[in-house]
C-alpha cells in the first residue's frame, strides 16, 4: 500500500509538471518572440534595411466570391502598393464588365494615386490623387507589428488543415490568427479582412510572401489600356470620364 501511494504521489507530480509546462507553453505574454511578429520584423527590416522588395498575397474564395489582396514594397520604384480584386459573383451577374476589376493604391514621396483596372474593357479609371506622399514605403509591415505588439498575449497551438499539421499563432486582441508549415506562413484568419466582406466569418485566407516585385504582374496596367480621370461636373450633379492623351 506505501508503495504504491508514493507511485500514485510521483505520478500526481509528474502530472502536474506536465500541465504547468503545456500551459506556459501554449500562452505567452511575450508577443514579440511569436514566430509571426519575427517573421514581420524580419520583413520589415529586409525592407527598411536591406532595401529589398516584398509582396504578400491573400486570397480566399468560397460560394458566394473570390478576393485576391497585395500588399508590396518596391525599393527599387520607391513606392508601396495596396491592391485588391473583389469578384461579387451576383454583381459581376448584374454587370459582367466589373469581374476581375483591381483597385490599386499606389503611394510614393511625391503622393498618393488610386486606379482601378477593368480588364474586361481594355481601360483604367484614376480615382483620386494626392501630393502629399509618403517616403516610406513598408507602412503595411509596420502596421501588422503594430496590430501585434498591441496584443496582451499569444497562445500556441497546432491544427489540421488540408490534411497537414500546422503549427498556429492566435492573437485574439487583434482578432488574428496565423498558421505555419515549418517556418513558412501559409494561412491566416483576420476578424478585419471578415468585415470587409457581406456573409463572410472565420475565413481561412491563403497567404503567399515573396522577397520580389511580383505584384507587378497583377497591378501593372497594359500599354493598350485606355485611360480615364474621374472628374465631377458640377452642372450636372455627376463624374465624369476624361479621356488621358
Amino acid at each position: 500500500m506505501k508503495k504504491f501511494k508514493i507511485i500514485r504521489n510521483i505520478l500526481i507530480i509528474l502530472v502536474i509538471i506536465i500541465a504547468a509546462i503545456y500551459v506556459f507553453w501554449i500562452r505567452s505574454t511575450n508577443v514579440n518572440t511569436s514566430k509571426t511578429a519575427m517573421l514581420f520584423e524580419n520583413m520589415f527590416q529586409d525592407s527598411y534595411k536591406n532595401e529589398k522588395n516584398i509582396t504578400m498575397i491573400i486570397s480566399y474564395s468560397n460560394e458566394n466570391m473570390d478576393m485576391t489582396e497585395i500588399q508590396a514594397t518596391d525599393n527599387e520604384e520607391n513606392q508601396e502598393v495596396f491592391a485588391i480584386i473583389h469578384n461579387d459573383y451576383e454583381n459581376i451577374e448584374n454587370d459582367p464588365n466589373s469581374e476581375d476589376a483591381i483597385s490599386v493604391t499606389i503611394t510614393n514621396s511625391t503622393g498618393v494615386t488610386g486606379y482601378t483596372i477593368f480588364p474586361k474593357l481594355n481601360k483604367y479609371n484614376i480615382i483620386y490623387s494626392s501630393e502629399e506622399g509618403n517616403d516610406s514605403y513598408d507602412n503595411w509591415i509596420r502596421e501588422q507589428l503594430d496590430d501585434l505588439s498591441n496584443c496582451s498575449y499569444f497562445t500556441r497551438s497546432y491544427e489540421f488543415i488540408d490534411g497537414k499539421l500546422l503549427y498556429c499563432e492566435n492573437f485574439k486582441d487583434a482578432g488574428l490568427k496565423f498558421y505555419f508549415d515549418n517556418d513558412e506562413l501559409v494561412y491566416m484568419k483576420s476578424n478585419k479582412l471578415d468585415e470587409s466582406f457581406d456573409d463572410v466569418k472565420d475565413a481561412l485566407y491563403t497567404v503567399k510572401i515573396t522577397y520580389d516585385d511580383t505584384y507587378k504582374n497583377i497591378v501593372n496596367i497594359p500599354e493598350d489600356y485606355t485611360g480615364y480621370i474621374l472628374e465631377y461636373n458640377d452642372e450636372t450633379d455627376t463624374m465624369e470620364q476624361i479621356e488621358i492623351k
